[in-house]
């Protein structure tokens, strides 16, 4: 079929080829309208916090005044998958004497959460001064439920325990950081809780200077209960700044007290943080002097080892007067969304903005404004990722007509996948790689978050990438039909050109080459789409049985290639090398990747003059800081006590346990099951002796990898050398590995 035009088509092929390299300006992603978060307007309801299960359902606390009878008091509000309200406002607080707020919320994977917030004079315990509460919650349909009673966080009393910020673990169990103030001298501290509420341990400090004045702390924890608190204040050397601290999920401090900033003006201040499933995490501050005007917004990201990761990131790029109150949110995919109060930006007072990266730190698009009401004052926004996208939450003046109140917007299109040349215009060869001449067609799949049903189409806004190259848009509409609330749908609907068609010719700017292609929605926002060109290796052609994951290993980082031009497919691979790949699967990309860490309670540093933790593993070897990470993440204790074995060659079994462990990491082999049943598949096994349950006949119970091979058959991650026969002994070469690699992480050549 010759390549096909529809529309205005001619016309944006035209004006492509006129801005040829132009850059892509894509703006906010597909927010759904403002919502009213408080039911009760009377007074002001302000200082908002917002968090998620995942599952894009979240929860949202403020502080209301009169509301509870006496001056501020802590509300609450559910909210279901769809954005609706689930259940009624809530009463967070049972004491109500005096004011409380400044409240923190964190949730875990079941909906439960815990709010703490700060209660100010006269105190609950009667003290004179200002302490730290909590209180859990179960989630229900009907909305939510209070789960025990209101607790005091803090056990001494002496002085001031304010500025309250909590996080949780995948389990409930959470932890609380709060600022200490006590004759001028200021210092954090942090509680650990179990999932029932009760304290782990006793208090424990948190910075190491209590001399000087300190600011409020923010903490981020992940699913593995691993967390880190990030102030701003003067550090143990004396120098003002932001600072931060790792913990271990058992409570213990992570190396030393990190220094967040770079650009040393003095004026850095008030950090949020936000950290992932890995211990990779993000910080974002207002930072004073640096973007020419006033205060700016400053990011600066950090793998699980607390080693900075690439420079600091200047996030507003209007800089007119003052953009402060910084917050950052993270997702699954290590992207994240830094959002901020603007001064004059939208015409009025103040405004809340927002700027999304990838997980490369990369900016995608420009910033974009969060509140549509636009009069007086929008700030102090509070930000979450809620599993299919991200909700903003701030405050505004006078909306619903009564000073402050809490309004919000969240996303209500989620990308879900992006499948490129499944079908074809022309020069296609369907093999699901766009190459280079490929008149290919690309079809998006959304799914809906909204209450109703969305009528939603799709234009390409732009098409582009390195100069040099040809970009053809040859069909730039797409129709999707109505997508009902919580529906998935793409635009592939069986009727004639219903989705984009692309081409793009010319030689190769570089061996990793994406193009992009940004797609305008009806409903508004816009997604930026990356369209990876194949062809990539000389050695590896279309017809390679592995070709398809050696693009996807390329395309996610896991592989440069043995050289600038080819894979070595067929190159034996050696345990160094396995360690690299594998290590990079686990992280996400090479730089997140530490290079110092613990392998249990013995520390490692690949550096020059550091440690290595096995004798044939140099601190400057280039996989050392690979190797480690592997035994830091029970993937490996090496081929003996004391050795790594780096040139020794992997063999198929070998590499199943490797990737089986990795899988479950950090749990190690014991988290690996000796007998299963996938959910998905309906494959299963048993590798207890005497069963007969085993889908390989060359791998038997007595096999001392039978479970970690069957464990990845049975989840569909890898086949035999036959379908009956697994070859444990074959040595594995980087074609083969690559499936493996690429199936055992889930990794896609094409996606959000």
């Amino acid at each position: 079929m010759a390549p096909r035009f529809r529309g205005a088509t001619a016309a944006w092929l035209l004006a492509l080829g006129a801005i040829p390299g132009a850059a892509i300006l894509a703006q906010a992603p597909p927010l759904g309208g403002e919502f009213e978060v408080n039911t009760y307007t009377t007074g002001s309801q302000r200082s908002s916090a917002v968090a998620s299960r995942g599952d894009g359902s979240f929860v949202v606390v403020w502080q209301s005044d009169g509301q509870d009878g006496s001056r501020n008091g802590v509300f609450g509000q559910l909210f279901d998958r769809v954005g609706a309200k689930a259940g009624p406002e809530f009463q967070v607080n049972t004491y109500t004497t005096g004011n409380q707020g400044n409240a923190s919320v964190a949730v875990a994977p079941n909906g439960d959460f815990v709010v703490v917030w700060a209660t100010f004079v006269p105190a609950a315990d009667g003290s004179p001064n200002d302490h730290v509460f909590g209180q859990r919650f179960h989630a229900t349909v009907g909305g939510a439920t209070k789960a025990g009673t209101e607790f005091q966080v803090n056990t001494g009393t002496s002085g001031q325990q304010i500025a309250p910020s909590v996080g949780m673990d995948a389990s409930g169990n959470f932890v609380v950081a709060w600022l200490d103030s006590n004759s001028y001298q200021y210092e954090l501290f942090g509680q650990r809780f179990d999932a029932s509420g009760a304290k782990v341990g006793a208090a424990f400090p948190i910075n190491a200077s209590t001399t000087k004045s300190l600011g409020r702390p923010r903490v981020a924890e992940n699913a593995a209960g691993q967390f880190v608190v990030v102030w701003h204040g003067y550090g143990a050397g004396g120098s003002y700044g932001v600072f931060g601290q790792r913990f271990s999920a058992a409570g213990a401090k992570v190396g030393t007290e990190i220094p967040i900033n770079t650009f040393t003006s003095g004026g850095d201040r008030y950090p949020a943080v936000a950290m992932d499933s890995k211990g990779n995490f993000v910080v974002a501050w207002n930072g004073a002097n640096q973007d020419g005007s006033g205060s700016g917004v400053i990011a600066q990201r950090f793998n699980a080892g607390g080693e900075k990761v690439g420079g600091e990131l200047l996030v507003n790029t209007y800089t007119t007067d003052d953009q402060e109150q910084a917050t950052v949110a993270l997702d699954a995919s290590g992207g994240f969304l830094v959002s901020w109060t603007s001064v004059g930006q939208d015409g009025s007072l103040f405004g809340v903005f927002g700027q999304r990266f990838d997980r490369r730190g990369v900016r995608i698009g420009g910033e974009f404004p969060i509140n549509t009401y636009k009069t007086q004052r929008q700030s102090s926004p509070a930000a979450a990722s809620d599993g299919v996208g991200f909700v903003v939450t701030w405050d505004s003046y006078f909306e619903d007509g009564s000073t402050y109140s809490v309004f919000g917007r969240r996303q209500i299109l989620h990308p879900e996948r992006l499948t490129v040349d499944a079908q074809g215009v022309g020069t296609s060869d369907l093999n699901g790689v766009l190459e280079p001449g490929d008149a290919a067609v690309v079809v998006p799949t959304w799914s809906n978050n909204a209450v109703g049903a969305v009528a939603l189409t799709g234009t390409v806004g732009s098409l582009d990438g390195p100069a040099g190259p040809v970009y053809q848009l040859l069909d730039g509409l797409a129709d999707y039909g109505s997508l009902g609330s919580g529906f998935v749908g793409d635009c592939n609907d069986g009727n004639p050109n219903p989705c984009y068609a692309v081409q793009i010719s010319g030689s190769r700017p570089a061996t990793h080459w994406d193009a992009t292609m940004e797609e305008d929605l009806s409903s508004g926002g816009s997604q930026l789409w990356t369209l990876h060109l194949g062809d990539s290796f000389a050695d590896v052609p279309r017809s390679q049985p592995f070709y398809k994951k050696i693009e996807t290993l390329l395309h996610n980082g896991i592989t440069t290639g043995c050289n600038a031009t080819q894979y070595c497919p067929s190159t034996v691979v050696s345990r160094d090398a396995m360690a690299i790949f594998i290590a990079k699967g686990i992280a996400g990309l090479g730089e997140l990747v530490p290079s110092t860490g613990l392998v249990g309670a013995s520390a490692y540093s690949c550096t020059s003059g550091g440690h290595s933790l096995f004798a044939d593993v140099s601190p400057t070897d280039a996989f050392c800081k690979h190797v480690h990470y592997l035994a830091a993440q029970n993937v490996t204790l090496g081929c003996d006590a004391t050795h790594y074995c780096p040139a020794q060659t992997v063999t198929r079994d070998a590499m199943a346990s490797f990737i089986a462990k990795a899988v479950v990491a950090p749990g190690g082999g014991a988290a690996v099951p000796v007998s299963y049943t996938d959910p998905t598949t309906s494959r299963s096994y048993s590798c207890i002796s005497g069963s007969a349950n085993l889908h390989f006949s060359d791998v038997s119970v007595s096999n001392a990898f039978c479970k970690h091979i069957h464990y990845l058959w049975a989840k569909g991650i890898l086949d035999g050398c036959t379908p009956t026969t697994y070859c444990p002994t074959a040595p594995v070469a980087r074609d083969a590995m690559a499936k493996f690699i690429a199936n055992g992480f889930g990794l896609q050549l094409y996606g959000p």
